[in-house]
């Protein structure tokens, strides 16, 4: 296991975020769509009297209150650059908040690294995650297909196969989630652009509820929590070694204030966490990672450079040309996979 993630580099980003935002007059969701000129993947129109959102067929009933999702910035710069393709429209003395927000911790592999070891970083990451749910794990693939995994082989065939693994009930507050990423928007990604994902999503109770100000110095390292793993013990003898590798998760549950819930003994007494495992080194990656992505959220753009939504450099007339090539490009100065965990 130490090897293969040795041999991976690591980045958390942003995958999407939504705000609740309003604007000055009346208005529909496709308008503001119209307005971002491609800056948000869809805005939702929220029922001013119950402060609710309208349900999917009538997302575009006439408001001044509306859900946007910004995808993939790498930056608040970015956000706020969004926010301004609005114009006149954006009521920003009304307030705008955060109502849901999708962070991932993403593996690459170097040019000798196959979809089988990612998929088996995909598996490890799944195996070992302190889990937001009770609920077992879900492995996916299309609505209502799901495949019963025996063992951690048939799991990476499973992921090679496309199926994805869910943990939480999707609508949830608190939701994980894990795949094999080798497509963006349906379209094939180039091989050095294929990733292991695990995303964690929050939202309704469970999100931060951040002002605009407080989203552009938020510290993901607060995020910590949801990206920690835990690891098979070594020294296990044959059937121990077999059991352990048969268990669909090695992490425990995060109950609803985000702690361990208690693992009681048998002969008295509890603990926090399983038996025959161990902290994953992944966890002092992941924390690093993190930390990573606070100083690029709240750094500008940088280099001159415009900013980038979706893959796609921000001009004044709208998105660049040009694919679409990754939800977040991978980031190039990422120390090389010898970079022992916790040097920064």
């Amino acid at each position: 296991m130490n090897d293969l993630i040795s041999s991976l580099r690591f980045i958390a980003v942003v995958d999407w975020l939504e705000l609740e935002i309003n604007t000055r007059k009346p208005t529909q969701g496709f308008h503001l769509h119209r307005l971002g000129r491609g800056a948000f993947s869809h805005a939702h129109g929220i029922d001013l009297q119950t402060g609710k959102k309208y349900p999917e067929h009538l997302k575009n009933t006439t408001t001044t209150r509306f859900l946007v999702r910004i995808q993939s910035p790498e930056r608040f710069a970015m956000v706020n650059d969004a926010l301004d393709r609005m114009g006149g429209q954006f009521d920003q003395s009304a307030g705008s908040w955060l109502r849901a927000i999708e962070v991932a911790f993403d593996a690459y592999g170097n040019e000798n690294t196959n979809d089988e070891q990612l998929a088996e970083a995909t598996a490890l990451f799944m195996k070992g995650v302190n889990r937001v749910s009770e609920v077992p794990p879900r492995i996916y693939r299309l609505k209502n297909e799901t495949r019963i995994i025996g063992s951690q082989r048939e799991l990476v065939q499973a992921l090679l196969d496309g199926f994805q693994i869910g943990i939480g009930n999707c609508d949830a507050d608190r939701y994980q989630h894990a795949y094999l990423k080798t497509s963006d928007n349906k379209l094939p990604l180039p091989q050095n652009h294929h990733r292991a994902r695990i995303e964690v999503r929050l939202q309704g109770s469970a999100c931060p509820l951040l002002s605009l100000d407080d989203l552009a110095t938020f510290n993901f390292a607060k995020m910590t929590k949801y990206f920690r793993f835990r690891s098979q013990n070594d020294d296990l003898d044959g059937l121990q070694r077999l059991l352990t590798m048969r268990q669909v998760c090695l992490g425990n549950v995060l109950d609803a204030n985000n702690e361990l819930t208690r693992i009681w003994r048998k002969g008295g007494g509890s603990r926090k966490n399983k038996r025959h495992a161990h902290a994953s080194p992944l966890n002092e990656i992941a924390r690093v990672r993190l930390r990573t992505l606070t100083g690029r959220w709240r750094s500008s753009c940088g280099r001159g450079q415009a900013p980038k939504i979706g893959g796609h450099r921000l001009t004044k007339s709208g998105l660049s040309c040009g694919p679409r090539m990754a939800d977040n490009e991978p980031d190039l100065n990422l120390p090389p996979s010898s970079e022992k965990p916790g040097q920064h």
